[in-house]
């Protein structure tokens, strides 16, 4: 490891990060204007297919590429002009998940390639000027070789990174529902700590929801907050999805559930959105300008 712990969180917090769906149209700008950070989806070793995803066995990235209507490098271009972090995320669903119905299994062919893997995520970071990386990783951990496999990447991954800049950013993106005291997925996380900026948790297309559940939301992010970071609730970033999840949340709710986050825990590491696509000015604006106004509050006090 090449940082200690006190240095590895970024000095933010009340982040508003956006996936960006790169096979769909580019949101425009004003659309973008509140985000703080944008997550380019994704990485990935297969190409698609419907009844199964057809992975490399040599555990090859396809190019990454821009949203329709942008190349990846005018893109990253002007969110950088915007002063937007653009990072990269990895991995992904269609690498494989941990359900019984889910049939593609594209990260056991990189079991034994991780230094390959690690060594294409640094190349592509440096040659397409990211900020940094996002590890979307929900395939099993039921084995060593598999548990192993994830903490030698998140390790190689943050070396790369800090080989290429210092403020270079390096997240992970765990399902709620996998991360519960004990588990694997949260004994993964207390193994990686010290090699992740900070955390973007799920909570969709999982157990708990910030809206309908948010006393059980508001007990899991303690959870990680206090069981992985030490009390440092910067590091723990909340995720909402707007449409297509089970379960979804309207944007006047999702903002209300933030409201109520800040209330309980106002130095936490923010909001993110699956997708940008989703967002029609009523999600990361409202939220930007709400942080913003518990900032100046904040500096009255």
């Amino acid at each position: 490891m090449l940082l200690e712990y006190d240095a590895l969180g970024d000095g933010e917090d009340h982040r508003v990060i956006g996936f960006i769906e790169t096979w769909k149209n580019c949101p425009d700008k004003e659309q973008l204007d509140a985000y703080t950070h944008l997550v380019m989806s994704f990485a990935v070793t297969y190409t698609w297919a419907e009844e199964k995803n057809q992975c490399s066995h040599t555990c090859k990235f396809e190019p990454i590429t821009g949203c329709i209507g942008s190349s990846l490098g005018d893109f990253v271009d002007s969110m950088h002009r915007m002063d937007k972090k653009v990072l990269v995320a990895v991995g992904g669903a269609g690498m494989g998940r941990a359900e019984m119905d889910d049939n593609n299994n594209c990260w056991d062919h990189c079991l034994n390639k991780t230094d390959y893997l690690i060594s294409q995520t640094a190349d592509m970071v440096e040659t397409n000027n990211f900020d940094g990386v996002v590890i979307d990783y929900e395939y099993y951990l039921e084995t060593d070789q598999q548990r192993q496999f994830v903490v030698d990447l998140f390790d190689g991954v943050r070396e790369e990174l800090d080989e290429i800049g210092s403020d270079k950013v390096l997240s992970i993106v765990p399902r709620d529902k996998e991360v519960n005291a004990g588990s694997h997925y949260y004994k993964l996380l207390n193994a990686i700590k010290m090699d992740v900026n900070f955390v973007m948790m799920q909570y969709y297309n999982g157990d708990h929801n910030l809206h309908r559940d948010f006393s059980g939301a508001m007990a899991h992010f303690d959870l990680v907050v206090n069981g992985v970071f030490d009390g440092d609730a910067s590091r723990v970033v909340l995720g909402f999805c707007l449409k297509d999840c089970k379960p979804s949340l309207s944007s006047d709710k999702a903002i209300k559930a933030v409201q109520k986050v800040q209330k309980k825990a106002p130095h936490h590491g923010g909001v993110f959105l699956w997708a940008v696509s989703e967002d029609d000015g009523m999600w990361a604006k409202p939220v930007s300008m709400f942080y913003q106004s518990e900032q100046h509050l904040a500096k009255r006090e």
